[in-house]
């Protein structure tokens, strides 16, 4: 453990409580080169966070420049992490000087321990009130994002779950439920199924937001039925037109043509005019009684 380290870590401003908290383990765990290799586990038992919360953490301290990474090839094919802590600046005394005004001031000189202790209790102060400016804003997050949640269920447990998920995050409260919100209003946008009987506690115990987005059977029949309509509707327009143009004797698009075939010509001139020819010849056929064969007997 290099105290050295772990007293700079402590002066250092990384952005998040928990990174901070990753921070000071990674420096509890380090010699005086500022090398460690704890597993993510282990930090992550430490912490009392879980472990994607420790990667994701290390990997923003590693961006932040405070942290450098490399791997080393275990003799069963396993890795491990080596962390090299990069801590640098003007922070502290150098160790000597340090040691000895610690020991001169905590065993000799009563009133010298007082100031640090008055300052240790303002620099205390200051966290505390953004902490709470913090919790205001997270409450308004919330807000919005329980109006746009369909499910209106279990609001204080969803609460205190946002309010961790945030918390652990490197971005801010609204760039976060903004992003929540807008795929909550996708899937309700989209029918997605069973999503209207979904909790919010579930939904973010779960981290539903990073499920594929889904399209419901009922809005794809919809639009299947949307699209049938159009068509009829076209039919019928159609119908229209050659009803116009044609009159009855034109049989109607989609359905069957149960109507005698007249070829566009007069009713009176039926089966090629045959009634028209007779009418010409100006024959006629009387038939009696005679020319009928009987079949009654």
């Amino acid at each position: 453990m290099s105290m050295i380290l772990t007293a700079q870590a402590m002066q250092l401003k990384v952005g998040n409580a928990t990174r901070k908290l990753v921070l000071l383990k990674l420096a509890d765990n380090a010699n005086d080169n500022g090398m460690c290799w704890p597993s993510y586990e282990y930090i992550a038992d430490m912490c009392e966070v879980d472990r994607r919360t420790v990667m994701r953490h290390i990997k923003t301290l590693e961006e932040m420049g405070f942290v450098s990474i490399r791997t080393r090839k275990g003799e069963k094919g396993n890795s491990t992490n080596i962390y090299k802590l990069n801590l640098k600046g003007d922070i502290l005394s150098p160790p000597s000087d340090t040691g000895s005004r610690g020991v001169v001031s905590e065993d000799h000189l009563p009133s010298d321990p007082m100031s640090p202790g008055i300052s240790h209790r303002t620099s205390q102060l200051e966290p505390i009130k953004n902490k709470q400016k913090d919790s205001g804003e997270i409450e308004s997050c919330f807000s919005r994002l329980w109006a746009m949640f369909p499910t209106k269920k279990s609001k204080k447990n969803s609460l205190a779950k946002f309010k961790s998920i945030v918390k652990a995050q490197s971005e801010r409260p609204e760039v976060f439920t903004e992003m929540l919100c807008q795929d909550i209003e996708s899937r309700v946008t989209n029918r997605q199924f069973g999503f209207d009987r979904l909790h919010l506690t579930t939904y973010l115990n779960q981290e539903r937001w990073n499920d594929d987005h889904e399209i419901n059977q009922s809005s794809i029949a919809q639009t299947s039925h949307a699209t049938t309509g159009s068509q009829a509707n076209r039919m019928e327009q159609h119908n229209a037109e050659l009803l116009a143009r044609y009159g009855h004797t034109a049989a109607p698009s989609g359905y069957p043509n149960l109507t005698p075939e007249y070829g566009g010509l007069d009713p009176s001139e039926v089966c090629g005019g045959l009634r028209s020819e007779v009418d010409l010849q100006g024959t006629t056929i009387d038939l009696d009684t005679s020319d009928f064969y009987n079949v009654s007997g």
